[in-house]
């Protein structure tokens, strides 16, 4: 079964050599992202902070300049508990909240005067102790004073964002996840090469953690509801640990992870890995046995049904994913199921149902407006049902993202014929954009 250039691409990249490629997967996502906003909320961040995963297995995280944050897989899998996991991400909140990226690059002829421009990058928000050492090791040596000064700004920033993660874990009254801190700091000193803390990005891990105990050492009484909280985030965590262990591990060590499974999320994990390793029907039968305990289970229907789809049983595919996508009473849907939907309807040509997979296309595109794999597959399938300037419109719309202005053009062109308004006038804006660019 020949899926879509960008279905295949987005839901889980399973086929990419390449190291650091990012991996969508809506479960991991829409975890990380509650832990974000309710962390961002406790320091009173308006901003909207976007959460991306990074195939990359080491132990790190990343701000961004636009405000967001890349989560390494390594971050996740690599920690032991939730608690750690919270920890780094309050830390990159931390940066985001105090615009530290933006400050570093409108800041850079210091780091300029100082030659660490070239590993500027790699240390602004790495959460990581010493891990910006090594990098800029051969950088320092024979370096002037100001070097150790443009350094020390880079240590403030650090520090500033733990304070700023304390704070938010404070007004959360997340008192626990103290623990979390103290024990990925120590993690990371454990395996890091610690320089004189004056020629160092960072602070020295020592003293963070001796911090960080004074926080977890005052052991503040929490509430049932914060208590029943934590657990359902380490719950949760313990399940994309071992499913992103299962999407990020080499296809050639792949086969030999999880042949044996203790609990459901080591059988979750190894369903994927089989899917992984096209052992459709085998992946089929570990998820139905998963199925028979949580039948509503949306992300385990998802491997059914990509493994369904390719086995050439797109119809028994969409019946899946349609079963949990009409009960769904949340105001947004599954983004992925809702594309693995679209898709078998698309691929099994099942004309019956594309009003409905679109209807759910649209309201996943609401909500993830440069979607590529959304809108190359609603232009997929209105151009299946025979509507030619919808399925223009979204072949404009997704060549405009990728940038290809001359077939955003073409596409365009064709689309305002339409005599449908809505589409006409979709079609002007990006024509209008266009010329904007020119």
């Amino acid at each position: 079964m020949k899926f879509t250039k960008f279905f295949a691409l987005l839901i889980f990249c399973f086929s990419l050599k390449a190291e650091g490629y990012l991996l969508m997967d809506d479960e991991s996502e829409t975890f990380l992202s509650g832990i974000v906003e309710k962390i961002k909320d406790a320091l009173g961040f308006e901003g909207t902070i976007k959460i991306y995963i990074s195939s990359d297995q080491t132990l790190n995280a990343a701000a961004t300049q636009s405000g967001d944050i890349i989560v390494n897989a390594g971050a996740i899998t690599q920690c032991s508990n939730s608690k750690e996991l919270i920890a780094i991400l309050a830390h990159e909140i931390g940066h985001v909240a105090g615009v530290h990226v933006t400050t570093y690059l409108a800041n850079r002829t210091d780091f300029l005067k100082a030659g660490l421009v070239p590993a500027l990058i790699g240390v602004v928000a790495s959460i990581c102790s010493q891990n910006g050492a090594p990098v800029m090791a051969g950088l320092l040596s024979g370096q002037s004073l100001g070097t150790g000064m443009a350094l020390s700004k880079l240590r403030q920033k650090e520090s500033i964002a733990d304070t700023k993660a304390i704070q938010s874990i404070e007004r959360l009254n997340w008192w626990p996840v103290f623990e979390g801190f103290v024990s990925i700091y120590e993690k990371l000193n454990s395996d890091s090469i610690i320089f004189n803390k004056y020629l160092s990005t960072h602070p020295l891990s020592q003293d963070r953690i001796a911090k960080f105990k004074k926080y977890r050492d005052l052991n503040k009484p929490i509430s049932q509801k914060t208590i029943d909280l934590l657990q359902d985030f380490e719950n949760r965590f313990q399940t994309i640990k071992h499913k992103i262990r299962a999407l990020t591990i080499s296809s050639e060590l792949a086969g030999s992870l999880y042949k044996t499974f203790k609990n459901k999320n080591e059988k979750y994990a190894r369903a994927v890995i089989l899917y992984r390793l096209n052992k459709y029907q085998t992946s089929i039968k570990l998820i139905n046995e998963l199925l028979i305990e949580s039948p509503n289970n949306a992300y385990y229907t998802e491997i059914k049904s990509m493994s369904l789809i390719n086995l050439r049983k797109c119809n028994e595919a969409a019946n899946e994913a349609l079963r949990i996508l009409k009960n769904d009473r949340n105001t947004t849907i599954h983004r992925d199921l809702g594309i693995i939907y679209g898709d078998a309807v698309f691929e099994g040509k099942l004309n019956s149902q594309i009003p409905q997979a679109i209807k759910f296309l649209k309201k996943i595109l609401s909500r993830y407006n440069d979607d590529l794999s959304t809108i190359n597959l609603l232009g997929n399938l209105y151009q299946l049902s025979g509507k030619e300037y919808s399925s223009k419109l979204y072949a404009s719309r997704a060549a405009y993202i990728i940038g290809d202005v001359r077939m955003a053009k073409i596409h365009a062109e064709k689309a305002i014929k339409s005599s449908d308004p809505a589409i006409k006038r979709q079609a002007e804006d990006i024509l209008y954009s266009l010329k904007e660019h020119d």
